[in-house]
């Protein structure tokens, strides 16, 4: 296999060392976009995306770095007799709380790889 691949390959999988990265988004209602942008997470912190509901309708969405203890949990509150869940779904990867940006890195990765099969075929 030619070198220049192997190290690219090589790069692409080895951890920089840094923090996770994630996509922060602040807060947005009734699943309307929002402006996202980039966040760095602390030492015991992961992406994650909190969705709250209330009356079985998610009203409110955030995405960004959470403690690690919040990971896949549940939280409920009862405010002016409305039930509120809050629920923390977390992931691990750079940028894996955004879909998107998992589908292209997964394309990057695999034109990669057909690039470097071309050179043997």
């Amino acid at each position: 296999m030619n070198s220049s691949c192997l190290f690219f390959i090589f790069v692409l999988s080895v951890p920089l060392g840094i923090g996770l990265k994630c996509l922060k988004c602040p807060f947005t209602v009734f699943n309307i976009p929002c402006i996202t942008s980039t966040v760095t997470c602390n030492a015991n912190e992961t992406c994650a995306t909190i969705h709250g509901q209330a009356s079985g309708h998610e009203l409110i969405m955030q995405k960004g770095c959470i403690s690690n203890t919040l990971c896949n949990t549940v939280s409920s509150d009862i405010f002016l007799g409305v039930n509120y869940t809050t629920s923390y779904t977390c992931c691990s990867g750079d940028f894996c709380n955004s879909a998107i940006q998992t589908k292209l890195s997964l394309l990057c990765a695999l034109t990669v790889l057909a690039s470097c099969l071309q050179t043997f075929l």
